[in-house]
């Protein structure tokens, strides 16, 4: 689920960030009661995964 929502994230924004962004990478952050306590490293969709959420997107737009 966290990959699927980092694809269509990726999909959606790559090339059209302010300011020339480029995404490198995504972090979820776990926060406790306001207060930061883990993290996770997600990096960029492989080219399959992306693809993958490119055919599904494309089906529930049309």
């Amino acid at each position: 689920m966290i990959q699927d929502s980092i694809c269509e994230h990726y999909q959606q924004y790559e090339g059209s960030l302010p300011y020339d962004g480029v995404i490198k990478g995504y972090r979820l952050t776990i926060e406790q009661n306001n207060h930061v306590v883990d993290h996770a490293d997600y990096g960029l969709p492989k080219i399959q995964q992306y693809l993958k959420c490119c055919e599904y997107m494309k089906s529930i737009i049309i």
